[in-house]
Parts: structure tokens; C-alpha cells; sequence
């Protein structure tokens, strides 16, 4: 009886001490630095809505291989230089660097995920992809 108690005992310490040695933990997706391939050199805008007088009014998102710029149209945009990104599944999130009122950098982040090669959603706003900037009256609304 205390014989097999003992083989039982040491069994269980044995794969008790194999599951501890082949356990794998999880790392963090990486950063890379610039900016995801399939948004640079693109620009990518959201639906356009017609707001005071009749003027079309959308978002658009443009980047190079270090900045990136979200722009609301006749507006100032949101953007900086220094970009990073980390891919976790099929959200991208890119970081940028901006400068603040006050004249300090600090970082700030885009979450995107590319729905098909034409079509992303950045902080959960649907965007397409665009050539040409629409227009009001024969001039271009940016």
C-alpha cells in the first residue's frame, strides 16, 4: 500500500514539474517603426454629409512612411511625425507623435483595421478609399 502511494506521489510530482518546464507565456505584438504599408501614399476618407449651406463635410486620413495626418475637412487636422505601429490580429494600432498647445510631444494613437483593400475603419469610423477630393461649386472641398 505505501509502495504504491509513494510510485502515485512521484508520478504526480514528475508531470507536475514537466507542465511547469513546457509552459509558454504569451509576449506582446511588437513595435515597428513608420507607418503600415496599405496606408502609405492612399487617402482614405469617411461618408460625406452635407452640412452648413449644402457644404460637403467628411474626414479623411492620409499618411508617408513617418507621419500621419486624420483630417476633418476645413479644418485642422490631428496627426504627427515619428510613427509606430503594433499589429494584434486584425487592428493596427499606429502611434504618432504631435506637439500640444503648450509646445510639448506627446504620442498618440490611431486603432485601424483594414476590412479589405479598399475599406478601414479608424476608431471605429468606416473610411474608403479616395483619389480625388469632392467638390463644392466647382472647387474642392479638403
Amino acid at each position: 500500500m505505501k509502495k504504491s502511494i509513494l510510485v502515485t506521489l512521484t508520478l504526480s510530482a514528475g508531470l507536475i514539474a514537466s507542465i511547469g518546464v513546457t509552459s509558454t507565456t504569451a509576449s506582446a505584438a511588437t513595435w515597428h517603426s513608420g507607418t503600415p504599408s496599405f496606408l502609405v501614399g492612399h487617402k482614405y476618407r469617411s461618408s460625406i454629409h452635407h452640412g452648413y449651406q449644402g457644404i460637403p463635410t467628411y474626414q479623411h486620413l492620409t499618411a508617408t512612411k513617418h507621419s500621419i495626418d486624420y483630417v476633418y475637412s476645413q479644418s485642422d487636422g490631428y496627426g504627427g511625425t515619428h510613427t509606430g505601429y503594433q499589429y494584434n490580429g486584425k487592428t493596427y494600432t499606429v502611434r504618432y507623435r504631435a506637439i500640444d498647445w503648450s509646445g510639448n510631444h506627446k504620442y498618440h494613437s490611431y486603432k485601424i483595421t483594414r476590412l479589405s483593400s479598399k475599406h478601414i475603419k479608424v476608431n471605429g469610423q468606416k473610411m474608403v478609399k479616395f483619389s480625388k477630393y469632392p467638390t463644392w461649386h466647382g472647387k474642392a472641398v479638403r
